[in-house]
């Protein structure tokens, strides 16, 4: 072989290579393109999930604001409704009292109607409709707690009906209201 031989070979391994080089550059370059491609879309799904994941932060800080809010009105809520149920127990309480006070009182009206009926059964014939009237008045004051009144109001029955039952109508079988006219029974 000769020189020139050697060369040509030489030469055309060079250009095989090259060649070689020139397909494998190609390659490479596609390979680089799809690779950039790539690098894009991830960049792009980068900034996208990126977006998403403020938009989850932004919804996550508004869920923990509006759970704090929720979590605030619960425990004023549950303090509320303890102290509604204390009220409630008090109430309960002020009404069972009440109700002992009604009954006590009711009591008390009972004792005093008798009482009252027996002073005025020896007057009935003389003073009916004063007695009557004594009564409701008196039975209103002792309700009421004014007893000064009711002392002032019997002081004034006992007089009127001290004077209905010495009425000169009593001796002759009728009887004389306090008011003057005469009924005879």
């Amino acid at each position: 072989m000769s020189a020139m031989e050697k060369i040509k070979q030489k030469m055309q391994a060079l250009r095989d290579e090259a060649e070689s080089a020139r397909d494998r550059v190609s390659e490479l370059e596609a390979s680089n393109k799809e690779l950039v491609a790539k690098c894009d879309a991830l960049e792009s799904e980068k900034q996208s999930l990126g977006r998403k994941l403020q938009l989850v932060e932004d919804d996550l800080d508004r869920v923990e604001e509006r759970n704090s809010d929720l979590a605030e009105r619960l425990a004023k809520a549950e303090k509320e409704a303890d102290e509604a149920k204390r009220e409630h127990a008090s109430l309960a309480r002020e009404e069972g009292d009440a109700s002992q006070k009604v009954e006590q009182y009711e009591q008390e009206i009972r004792e005093l109607k008798v009482y009252f009926e027996s002073l005025l059964a020896p007057f009935v014939a003389g003073c009916l409709h004063v007695g009557v009237r004594y009564l409701e008045t008196a039975v209103g004051h002792m309700v009421t707690g004014n007893f000064s009144a009711f002392a002032a109001n019997d002081r004034r029955y006992r007089a009127k009906a001290w004077r209905c039952k010495q009425s000169p109508a009593a001796d002759r079988g009728g009887f004389r209201t306090c008011g003057g006219s005469r009924r005879y029974g």
